[in-house]
């Protein structure tokens, strides 16, 4: 008996998982032919062979299911990829993240907190600034008007 599932079923259920707006989820044969893949509407990358990409020329010492970061041979990013092998069929299932849409949360942080030490710098500074100043006033009021006076008891 056999049976076959059209490839555009894989496309529309992949399509169902938010992984970012650079990320995709891709089915590919074991010898690294790509079958589907999510975000390719007109098939660009259907029937590509990906046997020479890292992930393919590493397989056969690498776990059944894994993660690592790759520069992409489709689109040329970084990325951080989650596989996992078929352990009744040879099909690979991949996911894959853009390495800027990770960070992204991070660096938004990052300047959000760099706006705030920055902000909480000059305040300090604008305080200590004025204080000087203050300081140096208050000396002034202490000495008195006319220097050569001698005060009697």
């Amino acid at each position: 008996m056999l049976t076959s599932v059209d490839v555009a079923y894989f496309m529309q259920f992949y399509r169902r998982f938010d992984i970012g707006p650079n990320g995709a989820v891709s089915l590919l044969n074991a010898d690294g032919t790509m079958l589907t893949r999510s975000r390719d509407e007109d098939g660009a990358y259907v029937r590509r062979d990906m046997s020479g990409s890292p992930l393919f020329r590493t397989m056969g010492h690498r776990p059944d299911a894994g993660a690592y970061y790759f520069k992409s041979p489709l689109d040329g990013q970084e990325r951080l990829s989650f596989y996992q092998k078929s352990s009744r069929y040879p099909l690979v299932v991949l996911a894959t993240k853009a390495q800027s849409d990770i960070l992204a949360p991070s660096r938004q942080q990052a300047v959000t907190r760099f706006g705030i030490v920055t902000g909480l710098s000059l305040l300090i500074a604008l305080i200590g600034f004025f204080l000087v100043r203050y300081l140096g006033r208050g000396s002034a009021w202490r000495r008195p008007s006319s220097p050569g006076r001698a005060i009697s008891a």
